[in-house]
Order: C-alpha cells, then structure tokens, then sequence
C-alpha cells in the first residue's frame, strides 16, 4: 500500500524519534508499504517519520538491494564530499549537501539482528540522510539561507 508522504511543513520532520524495542511480526506490514511507497516516488530512501510514524526506522536502496534500518546509527565516517540531494517531503528541491562518502554503520533488520557494515557513495549518503530524519533534521536546514533560496526559486520556476 502506497503510504500519504506528509508535508513539508509537518513538525514530526522536526521531531527526534527515540530508540525502541519492538516485536519484529508487527513491522512487516509497516516495512512493506514504507519500501512500495519510496520505490512508487523513486526514491532510494524513506524514513518512518516520512509517512507520519514515530518510530526509529528507515528503509534505504534500490529495487534489488532493501536495507531495513532500526535503531541506526553512525559509528565511524570518512571522506567528506558534496552531493545534490533531493528529498522526498521536499518535492522538486535539489540542494548541495556536504556529506561522508564513506561511513560505518549499526542497526538492527526487522527480526531484530545487528548488523554492522560499510556504506559508501550513495547509500551512504542515503543513510545519512534518512538518518538525519530520525534526528528531527530536514537537508534544507544544512544549508545556507542563500543557497536554500535559490533551490526554492529554482523549484517555483519549475512548477510553473
């Protein structure tokens, strides 16, 4: 089932969602409609809040290659660059946001197993990003005032 996307302006993507202890057969549903509802928006990541839900969970990658991400976090991270991200809650706004190009990574998969991995290029920046949601943190508020303005001129002039 294709999940409602909330607004840009909802406050739960400006909330900090708490760690959680969950019982893996009531996220199935929840992983399942979060992954058809990135891919239907072509996305390569979604994050709970997204979808109006205030649980510590994000789903990141490709058709062929779904990580499902509980409780994630950032253990180490290397290898500064900048990207043009865009996001779903933010439709048709592009913005160049400076991330690790290389990071290491904990969470848990929907049965509750750790894993512990290297992510590089973009599903790292993926991680990050999705990440950043779970933390209350737009990618518009990692840039300047100056560059946020002229993504937003940029996303007027092309919904006209």
């Amino acid at each position: 089932m294709i999940l409602k996307l909330v607004p840009e302006t909802d406050p739960i993507l400006h909330k900090t969602i708490p760690s959680w202890s969950f019982d893996g057969t009531t996220l199935h549903q929840t992983i399942s409609d979060m992954t058809e509802t990135m891919l239907h928006y072509n996305g390569i990541g979604l994050a709970a809040p997204q979808v109006g839900l205030s649980i510590r969970l994000f789903v990141i990658g490709t058709p062929e290659n779904i990580m499902t991400c509980i409780n994630p976090e950032i253990i180490e991270e290397y290898n500064l660059v900048k990207n043009t991200e865009g996001c779903l809650s933010f439709p048709n706004l592009y913005l160049p946001i400076v991330r690790h190009n290389v990071i290491r990574v904990r969470y848990q998969d929907e049965y509750g197993t750790f894993f512990e991995k290297e992510l590089s290029g973009i599903m790292a920046v993926a991680f990050q990003h999705e990440l950043d949601h779970l933390n209350g943190i737009t990618f518009n508020g990692k840039v300047s005032n100056l560059v946020l303005t002229l993504g937003l001129k940029k996303r007027k002039k092309k919904l006209r």
